[in-house]
């Protein structure tokens, strides 16, 4: 017996390999043929085919699944005279089965597009260095967006009016925008927050508050800052767009740093800064956070209450730097100091004399 005949005999039979087909492809498709192709599209220098084919991680098999419905569907041996089940004519199950496979279809492909649009926002942001298409405010809102339009394009596909859907948005966008007046603030402020490109996430930033840390995220509602000690400090954007911000990382991370030191009225100046211009060159020598090639300072800068003042100035690569520099830097001057026989002064010291 022959592969017709036995479709023939059997005409259930073909609708069952048209399915099975098309699982089977779509199976091949996504965990042989995808793998390799993302494998292949890293190893290029364009990085935007990363993005095209892996967005289509997990739609592979339901694309596949749905074309082979489709022909299985189509193939039944029922006729359009026939009654179902129900009362149910096989031709309006079979429109049916078409209908749900097109919403299946604009769906996941909508679904696409969202994972595709995200990609890529995040690919610019990479690229043009200042991160911000990455952020969640601007992913959220071009989800939306496409979401939106797959829908509308669902309805269209019916032929749905969607005059009355648009008219009822239209007014009651007003009754929301009246409840979510603190969430829409806050929302704007995001956006206007990012559109200044004043700060962005990455960048070490500390508030008038005091609150300091790196930028995590901007979200629709609040931006949350990392602080050193791993605490999230969250910040809602209409605070945020309001206060005073010190950006470290603008407009470039390099920044000059001083480390204040108070040696005694007694002390030897000249001396002072010898000792201290030899020691802090011998130390910032050899620490990864110092700029090359940036020249040491020891400037006195006044008297103070207990003693003559002084610093010592020194470029460092970003903002965080400092505080491994002037944790060796105080050993090493505090030594040479005391074996110089330099006084360091201090209010602790001299009212303990008193």
């Amino acid at each position: 017996m022959t592969n017709i005949d036995i479709f023939t005999h059997y005409p259930w039979l073909l609708s069952a390999t048209l399915l099975a087909i098309g699982i089977s492809i779509g199976l091949v498709l996504e965990y042989i043929a995808l793998p390799i192709a993302i494998s292949i599209a890293k190893k290029t220098s364009w990085q935007l085919d990363d993005a095209v084919l892996g967005s289509l991680r997990g739609l592979l098999v339901l694309w596949l699944t749905c074309v082979g419905t489709h022909f299985a569907a189509h193939s039944m041996p029922l006729k359009g005279n026939v009654v179902a089940e129900g009362g149910v004519s096989a031709l309006k199950i079979v429109s049916t089965t078409d209908s749900v496979l097109l919403v299946i279809f604009i769906a996941s492909l909508t679904i696409y597009a969202m994972r595709l649009a995200v990609a890529a926002l995040a690919l610019y942001g990479t690229k043009s260095g200042n991160g911000a298409p990455g952020i969640s405010l601007f992913t959220n809102i071009t989800k939306v967006a496409i979401l939106i339009m797959g829908i509308l394009v669902i309805l269209g596909t019916f032929q749905y009016d969607i005059r009355p859907i648009l008219t009822a948005l239209g007014v009651g966008g007003l009754a929301v925008a009246l409840a979510l007046q603190d969430t829409l603030s806050n929302l704007f402020a995001g956006l206007h927050v990012v559109a200044s490109r004043q700060i962005k996430p990455g960048d070490y930033v500390k508030l008038d508050s005091g609150d300091e840390g790196y930028i995590a995220d901007i979200t629709w509602r609040n931006t949350t800052i990392k602080a050193l000690p791993n605490n999230m400090v969250i910040v809602p954007n209409s605070k945020l767009a309001s206060a005073i911000i010190t950006n470290f990382y603008q407009p470039t991370r390099e920044m000059g740093m001083g480390f204040n030191i108070c040696v005694s009225f007694d002390s030897d100046l000249d001396k002072v800064e010898k000792v201290t211009l030899e020691t802090a060159t011998r130390v910032l020598a050899r620490m990864p956070g110092v700029v090359e090639d940036a020249a040491v300072a020891v400037r006195f800068n006044g008297f103070g209450e207990y003693g003559v003042n002084l610093a010592v100035g020194f470029r460092v690569k970003e903002f965080t730097d400092q505080y491994m520099i002037k944790h060796e830097l105080a050993k090493a001057l505090h030594a040479r100091y005391q074996a110089e026989g330099i006084e360091i002064s201090s209010a602790i010291v001299r009212k303990s004399q008193a």
